[in-house]
């Protein structure tokens, strides 16, 4: 009810420093983002977001990633916690952080018929503003995953992964603790210069620490594909499904998506990006279900 539109203006510039160090590289990356609405400035945010990256390249056999990252970002009203009868209360959107740490270990080299990665990250996420409604979703994620890749062609490997994430709620009256674990099987490849992604295919279980919650298991997937008909025109394909954290309803969103992404350079200075994305959000233990498009 009491629909309104407006034209949204956005301001994003952005900085990067690098360095290299022989085969070792180092960046420091900022951005700020800056969204304006003409005719509804309630729903006006300035997003910042702080990344830093380390890479080592030791030798043949070892190669080490390490990321840092803090973002300062927002929840649209109408979106994520800022829904409901919170999008009409509310008179601002919701903000909140997120620190992450993460690091990357490879053992092999690019060309070697097996290799291994290593891959340990922490996630901190804390909401800002009306504490009375978000303090309930702050939380803690440790990621965990272990990756082996064995090529069976000169740019194709398949790969066998593990991963596992535990979260973690502040507050100790939240019943929504719980570990996730997938076992996946894929291929990734880089085959010719037109067609490059990775695919993968397999079982997933999220277990909460509660009795209250009950356990659940599933298919999950993910491919990333990117196909390149001419050198100046690319196609990004990306589908997945997977659990996310829930809004408020039910005992998590099991999440299953479709995005596909056209970007071509007309010439050296100008470019267009067509973006088209559908999802499909089970609310599971709860009787909702969202269609969304983008």
């Amino acid at each position: 009810t009491a629909e309104k539109s407006s034209t949204k203006v956005i301001f994003n510039p952005s900085v990067q420093l690098k360095a290299e160090q022989g085969l070792n590289e180092y960046g420091v990356n900022y951005e700020i983002t800056n969204g304006t609405y003409q005719d509804s400035s309630a729903d006006n945010y300035t997003d910042h977001e702080l990344s830093g990256r380390a890479y080592f390249d030791f030798n043949i056999r070892n190669r080490l990633e390490l990321l840092a990252g803090y973002l300062k970002t927002h929840e649209d009203r109408g979106s994520g916690l800022n829904q409901g009868t919170n999008a009409t209360i509310n008179d601002a959107p919701i903000e909140y952080s997120v620190g992450s740490l993460q690091g990357t270990y490879e053992f092999g080299g690019k060309e070697a018929k097996g290799r291994i990665k290593l891959v340990a990250g922490v996630q901190d996420r804390e909401y800002d503003n009306f504490r009375s409604q978000t303090e309930s979703k702050d939380r803690q994620k440790i990621n965990t995953s272990a990756t082996f890749y064995y090529r069976v062609m000169p740019k194709t490997s398949l790969l066998f992964e593990v991963i596992n994430e535990d979260i973690d709620y502040d507050l100790a009256t939240v019943t929504l603790d719980s570990s996730e674990r997938k076992y996946l099987l894929g291929v990734t490849w880089d085959a010719t210069a037109k067609t490059s992604g990775t695919l993968k295919f397999g079982y997933a279980e999220k277990d909460f620490d509660s009795a209250s919650r009950a356990d659940d298991d599933g298919i999950s997937w993910e491919l990333a594909m990117r196909w390149s008909p001419k050198s100046y025109s690319v196609i990004d394909i990306a589908t997945s499904k997977e659990a996310e954290e829930t809004d408020g309803t039910g005992n998590y969103i099991d999440t299953t998506s479709l995005d596909l992404q056209w970007t071509h350079a007309w010439s050296d200075l100008w470019r267009t990006r067509v973006y088209y994305g559908v999802s499909n959000d089970e609310y599971v233990a709860s009787a909702r279900e969202d269609d969304q498009l983008s």
